[in-house]
């Protein structure tokens, strides 16, 4: 195949070393004494998670166990032992075996008590068998034929269990025509079915059908159902799926369904868009439907490192709903083009992008490879190219700038519905093995690296100096030192030559309020000019320079407008214009990453991260980490917020120590829990949130705020368990806020507190202190959603046993959960009358009662003492 392969950007980058301390752990075992804070890939992403979350919750209970069923095609088990089952012309020999010791001389031959006008079809004895035929036109009967064999001096008998069944049979309703993406219902017809319907399964048969994030599920799983939900991917073609539904008799029909999908094809040339182009400027996390059939990858804006322009497309070990793929190497996250009509363009195309292995996340070893294929016009795919990993070596910290592919598209590929895709291959264990890729362009325009467009390349930055987030009352009074006095711009001019950004503004705006508190040119003087192909990060000092309303900016976050509002949200966002940029059909996004905003949250907590997890930082067994945070004006601490990624190891049985030091960080913390356990929040019925909350409570599980003077403060904890390595708790690590580094502090065996070093990667640790005059709840023990009276406990205070009264269902309905004050679940099982506590800790437990009929949860409070 005639390709052409051209590299943008410097083989140098691709070996620079960025200063490094030991973190990876592929470098462990050579390491191992030496580990302090070490830095691990996680296992999830709590923002497809929750993203995808809602569309999960209006899906029946239990359908993601029926999915997991289907693909170890589970079987209906109903035939019966003791029960012989026959097939409609079908013979069976029953032997008759009847015992004739006691009953005298005399005996006589087996007869057969009800043959004559059975249901099931002939029957008669010969010999010792009962010879029973199944009537040809049978469809369903059971029937207990019974024989004997008597003397003078009685009879004894024997019965036979039989059905007769018609074999099981094959329909095939109509077609099901749908747009991609659409959910419809379809029906099995269970009245073809001779007895009552007793068991259902369906099985995916894909064949030759490409798409892979369809679903298909039953529209009830707490009864036999016939009618199934199937949701489309966003391939074209014909998706199979196999309905199977079996009565009582176990005769079990099979419903072969077809979905037709249809999909829009891009016409590319003369009578369409003059492009395909997508540079993911968009919120994500999923791509764009017009563009793209599949949704593994992760669109956004916090793993790629100076991208050509905001926002990346992230291949990692994870699926759309960011759990791994599971599994060993193979491949994982795909991204294929939709269809692209080619046909009749006689100009010479090509696909160009940019690639980054790793960005802000895990480093792709020289086997976790980006495949590309385009399709050819009999439907096969052709590898074009494979991107190799790094080959780095363990623990290795090299850093690769985004380098530019472009790709000519052979003319035996312009049909009309040509594809382009990537697939990442790796070990499809987690967010590890990271490829960024970026600016997908598809036109004859798409040979070299040029193209008419200035963009912005990353989000603007907190408006506070330190925090991402704090509250109100610690910023008033405090505007001066709180409020930062510089912006960051991340620009990057890829056409070629310099480019005037004209006009260009910086707005913040409260989002509540829509006042607005700073509006003002961005770019001026010779800063509009924007020099040609290369990276630029700006810093515009705002006091001192008359281009932009420093006083008045102070002035209105220092006034009375926001008084007695308990959050507010402040939006900064900068735009600019062009006149030259490429503008037309297919060429949106040249226009749209003209524009990023990020927004400032004042609440209740503490804050340096962005809510974004890239990594996660262990430490070993008596090993401490603290946050630096300062309180403006006293205030009480009420809670503590962590979030905990997943990793490869389970790490939801060991315990960590939750320590509060103030004012000065020593051996003495002035408030601690001890031997609590990370609950992970998508475990819990309530939400789905980022953060695990744990309020400061005493061993009694009583409320114990702690009072905060004005001043510094530390929040820490301390690795309980011992651990093996990377295998320890993890804490989030937001590495998008490298400044966060300089407010965290580690003690090695409880010797002396050291800030981290200087090398370690810049990132804030995803700790949020959590103050004010109200308590937050315990993560997962939420009592708001049923009333008490639903579920009785008695007595309570309990010591020993406590009796739970169900005032409405069966308790057989019900799976028991109960959770402590720091919202870990401590036992789990069918609900019972009564419950022994006798083996638990003194404190304060929320039991729940979870229905598996429908989802309900009733609740109530429980006080163990002693």
């Amino acid at each position: 195949m005639n390709k052409q392969l051209l590299k943008g950007c410097s083989q140098a980058a691709w070996s620079s070393l960025l200063p490094s301390l030991a973190l990876l752990a592929g470098m462990l075992a050579y390491r191992a004494p030496l580990q302090a804070q070490i830095e691990v890939p996680l296992r999830s992403n709590p923002v497809l998670q929750r993203y995808y979350a809602e569309s999960e919750a209006l899906r029946p209970k239990g359908w993601q166990e029926a999915e997991a069923d289907s693909r170890n095609q589970r079987e209906c088990r109903l035939e019966k032992p003791g029960i012989t089952y026959l097939e409609a012309g079908k013979t069976a020999f029953l032997r008759i075996i009847i015992d004739t010791a006691g009953m005298g001389p005399g005996v006589g031959p087996i007869e057969c008590v009800n043959c004559t006008g059975n249901p099931i079809g002939s029957a008669m004895v010969v010999g010792d068998s009962l010879v029973v035929t199944a009537a040809a036109d049978i469809l369903g009967q059971q029937y207990a034929f019974t024989v004997e064999r008597c003397s003078p001096s009685g009879c004894k008998q024997r019965s036979f269990e039989v059905v007769g069944r018609r074999p099981g049979q094959h329909h095939f309703p109509p077609a099901v025509l749908l747009q991609a993406e659409q959910r419809v219902q379809a029906t099995a017809q269970a009245g073809l079915l001779p007895g009552p319907l007793a068991c259902n399964k369906f099985i995916h048969q894909p064949g030759a059908y490409e798409g892979r994030d369809q679903r298909i599920y039953f529209t009830d799983y707490t009864d036999v159902d016939s009618s199934i939900f199937y949701e489309a991917s966003r391939y074209a073609g014909v998706d199979s799926v196999f309905v199977v539904l079996c009565d009582s008799f176990a005769i079990c029909d099979t419903f072969h369904f077809a979905f037709r999908i249809q999909q829009d094809t891009i016409k590319i040339g003369l009578g369409g868009r003059q492009a395909f182009l997508d540079d993911f400027s968009y919120p994500g996390p999923e791509t764009d439907p017009a563009l793209w059939l599949d949704s593994d990858t992760y669109v956004n804006a916090t793993y790629g490192l100076n991208p050509p322009s905001v926002g990346v497309a992230t291949f990692d070990g994870i699926d759309r709903y960011g759990r791994p793929y599971g599994g060993s190497f193979g491949p994982a996250d795909r991204l294929t083009s939709t269809y692209l009509n080619l046909l009749g363009n006689n100009d010479p195309l090509h696909l160009s992008f940019w690639l980054q292995q790793r960005g802000l996340g895990e480093y792709p070893e020289p086997q976790d490879i980006i495949k590309l294929e385009f399709k050819r016009a009999n439907g096969n795919w052709q590898e074009v190219y494979r991107f190799p990993g790094l080959a780095i070596g363990p623990g290795g910290q090299t850093q690769v700038v985004f380098e530019f592919y472009t790709f000519s598209i052979p003319t035996e590929y312009k049909h009309q519905a040509f594809q382009f895709r990537f697939t990442g291959f790796n070990d499809r264990q987690g967010i590890d093995d990271i490829w960024n890729l970026d600016y997908v362009h598809l036109s004859r325009f798409a040979a070299d690296t040029t193209i008419n467009d200035v963009a912005f390349t990353m989000l603007p930055r907190t408006i506070l100096e330190r925090y991402s987030s704090m509250p109100w009352r610690h910023f008033e009074e405090q505007e001066a030192s709180e409020l930062a006095n510089f912006i960051t711009v991340g620009l990057r001019n890829l056409s070629p030559q310099p480019q005037n950004a004209d006009p260009s503004r910086v707005r913040i705006t409260e989002r509540s309020t829509n006042l607005s508190v700073l509006d003002a040119t961005l770019f001026n003087g010779l800063e509009r000019n924007i020099p040609e192909g290369i990276p630029l990060n700006r810093v515009y000092t705002l006091e001192g320079d008359p281009n932009f309303p420093y006083s008045s900016y102070l002035s209105a976050m220092s006034g009375s407008s926001f008084d007695g509002l308990e959050r507010l949200e402040f939006t900064t966002e900068y735009t600019l214009v062009n006149g030259s940029q490429t503008t037309g059909l297919g060429f949106e996004p040249i226009l749209r990453n003209d524009r990023v905003a990020r927004t400032t949250v004042f609440d209740n907590y503490f804050a340096y991260d962005d809510g974004s997890a890239e990594t996660g930082v262990v430490v070993q067994k008596d090993d401490q980490i603290a946050i630096k945070f300062t309180a403006s004006v006293p205030d009480t601490l009420r809670a503590i917020q962590f979030h905990f990624p997943h990793m490869v190891s389970n790490v939801s049985n060991q315990e960590f120590h939750l320590k509060v030091w103030i004012g000065e960080l020593d051996g003495q913390p002035e408030f601690r829990m001890n031997l609590l356990r990370p609950f992970y929040t998508e475990s819990s019925f309530d939400s789905l949130q980022g953060f695990t909350t744990y309020p400061l409570v005493d061993p009694q599980g009583n409320f114990q705020p702690l009072a905060l003077p004005a001043g510094d403060f530390y929040v820490g904890w301390e690795q309980a368990s011992p651990c093996n390595f990377t295998d320890c708790i993890p804490v989030g690590y937001d590495k998008n806020t490298p400044e966060g580094l300089g407010y965290l502090y580690f003690n090695k065996n409880s010797t002396v507190w050291v800030p981290f070093p200087p090398n370690f990667p810049g990132g804030a640790m995803m700790v949020r202190p959590v103050v004010g005059s109200e308590t937050p709840g315990f993560t997962a023990t939420d009592e708001a959603s049923q009333p008490a009276a639903a579920l009785r406990l008695f007595p309570n205070p309990a010591r020993e046993m406590v009796f739970l009264q169900l005032e409405m269902g069966n308790y057989d309905d019900f799976q028991l959960y109960l959770f402590n004050s720091m919202g870990q679940l401590v036992r789990q099982g069918p609900l019972l009358p009564q419950l022994d506590v006798a083996a638990l800790a003194p404190g304060v437990y929320v039991l729940k009662a979870l229905s598996r009929r429908n989802g309900e949860v009733l609740q109530a409070r429980l006080v163990v003492a002693r």
